[in-house]
């Protein structure tokens, strides 16, 4: 199973020191798609296309004029396939390269 989330939205960040806060709410489409493996070959899953949003926030370090380092960031995203939704914790770290 493939799940690519496709969000956009606003950024609040307070930017006036070295560690930089930041929230945001993000609104969007997320498409899931699979394939499976019967035996005889390989076969594919429907593919499908769902509401999605994501709110959360974290902190960047910055180093250089144009590199931070992410310290971290949590969102929760949800999402809705079928009549279900699905709520997820997403955690992540990284540079962040601003032009």
């Amino acid at each position: 199973m493939h799940l690519h989330n496709f969000l956009f939205g606003p950024t609040v960040a307070y930017r006036r020191s070295k560690i930089r806060p930041f929230a945001h709410a993000l609104f969007g489409v997320s498409h899931l798609s699979g394939s499976t493996d019967d035996g005889t070959g390989s076969v594919s899953i429907p593919s499908d296309n769902s509401f999605a949003m994501a709110f959360g926030g974290g902190a960047d370090l910055k180093v250089a004029r144009v590199i931070d380092v992410r310290l971290g960031q949590l969102d929760y995203v949800r999402t809705e396939f079928g009549s279900t939704s699905q709520n997820h914790l997403r955690y992540a770290t990284g540079v962040v390269f601003r032009f």
